[in-house]
C-alpha cells in the first residue's frame, strides 16, 4: 500500500515540477 503512494505521490510531484519548469520558460520569452 505504501509503495503505491509513494509511486503516486513521485507521479504528482514530476508533473508539478514539468510545470514549473514550463512556466519558468514562458517568463523568459
Amino acid at each position: 500500500l505504501m509503495e503505491e503512494f509513494k509511486r503516486a505521490h513521485q507521479k504528482m510531484f514530476n508533473g508539478s515540477q514539468q510545470k514549473l519548469q514550463q512556466s519558468e520558460q514562458d517568463q523568459k520569452k
